[in-house]
């Protein structure tokens, strides 16, 4: 069954279904793949402006593809299948009504991107099997507030988290081998941070700017990148396997 879509004009759903990729990376044509992101649809008969507040992907879609849609900006919710393996990168950038999202379980890596600019986001819920959060996936999601990060994860790509400056609470688990760079710059609203001893790499400027965080670890070994602390309020090291109360 081939990839088929239409529009709710009364809910403005985007609705699509079938089996396989959507918006697949390999057609060029940005009106065959994915002619939901051009500036006119046919609804009624009638040319109109395209106005997309709700995405629906149905069970058998496996893949969404790069940009399937990004600036889709009045999106306010996306309902995932669980046959869903992979999301595209720069899949819903720019979506910046988009209040919350529940990435079904078998995503492996969340791309670059995927959610970057999603300025309305205030909640994520990432499955246990994702093992990468790729570069920029969350950029200047300025209104989550808090980000579980699940056991599995070992790498937190670079600028992953840059500018959420609403996130208050963050657990990084002990998975987790590398923190990219300026992986958490910006995170202004965050106060306490406890580093696990399985992070072996932290990339220049990660925690830039969190003025109000206290970062402890007890891991002396960490390859430490340039400024990755700078204007941090405070660091504990300690070095003897206790940590402070």
């Amino acid at each position: 069954m081939a990839i088929e879509w239409k529009i709710d004009e009364k809910t403005r759903t985007l609705v699509i279904r079938g089996k396989g990729t959507v918006a697949d990376e390999k057609i060029e044509d940005a009106q065959t793949k994915k002619p939901w992101l051009t500036k006119k649809v046919t609804i009624s008969k009638a040319k109109t402006d395209l106005s997309i507040h709700h995405i629906k992907v149905g069970s058998g879609i496996t893949a969404i593809g790069e940009g399937a849609f990004e600036g889709l900006k009045n999106v306010e919710t996306v309902e995932l299948p669980k046959s869903l393996k992979r999301i595209g990168k720069n899949a819903f950038n720019k979506c910046t009504s988009l209040t919350s999202i529940v990435i079904p379980d078998g995503i492996a890596s969340i791309d670059e991107n995927v959610f970057s600019s999603c300025t309305a986001l205030e909640s994520v819920k990432i499955p246990n099997t994702v093992r990468t959060i790729g570069d920029g996936a969350f950029w200047g999601c300025s209104s989550l507030t808090s980000v579980r990060i699940p056991s599995g994860v070992k790498t937190i790509g670079s600028q992953a988290f840059y500018g959420c400056s609403g996130i208050t609470s963050l657990k990084i688990p002990e998975t987790v081998t590398v923190i990219g760079r300026s992986a958490f710059s910006g995170c202004t609203s965050l106060t306490s941070l406890k580093l696990p001893n399985s992070i072996k790499t932290i990339g220049a400027c990660a925690f830039w700017g969190c003025s109000n965080m206290e970062i402890s670890m007890s891991n002396k070994d960490m390859d430490i990148g340039k400024d990755a602390f700078r204007n941090v309020r405070t660091i504990n090291v300690r070095t003897d396997g206790w940590n402070k109360v």
